[in-house]
């Protein structure tokens, strides 16, 4: 099959699913989508989207937040402070985490951000052949990512709603 539409209709199962549950494993981001389930200390959506190529959040066509913002601290600062916060490695006061506060509620339990409103709903999805992807989130929010090499992994959908728990993965170069 086209590997375009592929990718198309893969993501084209968060349509109208609200984006639940932002969370990362390291440098990888985890989005949750649709209705939330937990058990314990642990929460997860329909959908899982991992993602590990870069990736960035609009808001109204301009720059929220993106997965360097991981890196950099919620203030700006130089020299000796920066590299002790840098090499400890915990970024725990980070400017990603920082912005998206602004529009998530912080979950300790889980350790994840979660949406608590009824915004942040898949309205519209793009694909492209080599493993780009955007989603057009309500609230006028754009979720895109980008291939950025030929090895590894770009992201992958996990359905955690029906019984076989398939993984949709998207890697490498076209040949």
């Amino acid at each position: 099959m086209d590997q375009l539409l592929t990718n198309q209709t893969a993501l084209e199962q968060l349509l109208g699913k609200k984006l639940a549950i932002w969370r990362r494993a390291a440098d990888m981001l985890v989005l949750h989508f649709g209705k939330v389930r937990s058990e314990g200390d642990k929460s997860w959506g329909e959908y899982a989207l991992h993602v590990q190529c870069p990736w960035r959040l609009l808001k109204d066509g301009g720059m929220f937040t993106g997965c360097a913002d991981l890196f950099k601290m919620r203030e700006k600062i130089t020299g000796p402070a920066y590299t002790k916060w840098y090499q400890e490695g915990n970024w725990s006061d980070n400017l990603l985490e920082h912005r998206l506060l602004s529009i998530l509620s912080s979950d300790s339990i889980s350790r994840s951000l979660e949406n608590t409103t009824d915004g942040l709903v898949v309205e519209k999805v793009e694909a492209s052949a080599i493993g780009d992807a955007r989603l057009y989130l309500s609230g006028g929010f754009l979720w895109e990512c980008f291939a950025d090499g030929c090895r590894g992994e770009h992201w992958r959908l996990l359905d955690w709603e029906h019984e076989n728990r398939e993984h949709f993965i998207v890697s490498g170069c076209l040949e």
